[in-house]
């Protein structure tokens, strides 16, 4: 589970990179039209990352 924690949470700065270049203004970015939704992705994926630690403290 530590991996896909890593994982996830590699994933949330690409995307908030992503979020930020939409932010000054380069629009659509990879087909996206909506900075929101990059931020929305994050936010998901700082989730899991959350579920991935939590999961890990209970299998010890």
């Amino acid at each position: 589970m530590k991996n896909f924690a890593w994982i996830s949470d590699i994933l949330a700065v690409i995307a908030l990179v992503f979020a930020f270049i939409m932010w000054i203004g380069v629009s659509p970015f990879l087909g996206v039209h909506t900075a929101i939704n990059w931020i929305h992705l994050v936010n998901a994926l700082l989730l899991f990352t959350i579920a991935f630690k939590l999961f890990e403290g209970k299998e010890k």
